[in-house]
């Protein structure tokens, strides 16, 4: 290998590390997201704009007052329940 090819040679285990996106799973679902992804631009992603939300990541409930803090990893297993009124 020479040192012009070196120069060119990715890791791309190295390169995944710098990636500005990853998956979780929502809903049962793989969803790529940005990995400063947080619970409350997730709910605004899936357009969620109204009623109650209830939001599990890992089998562990997050409270509402925390969306905007909660940050999620990669392979995350997020599960979103939305009540939706009627009658």
């Amino acid at each position: 290998m020479t040192a012009a090819s070196r120069a060119f040679s990715i890791d791309p285990l190295a390169f995944a590390h710098y990636s500005s996106a990853m998956k979780i799973t929502v809903n049962g679902e793989s969803r790529t997201v940005d990995v400063s992804c947080t619970a409350a631009q997730l709910v605004e992603l899936m357009g969620i704009t109204s009623g109650r939300v209830a939001m599990e990541v890992n089998r562990e409930i997050v409270p509402r007052s925390t969306y905007t803090q909660h940050q999620f990893q990669a392979d995350d297993v997020v599960e979103i329940v939305h009540a939706v009124g009627g009658g």
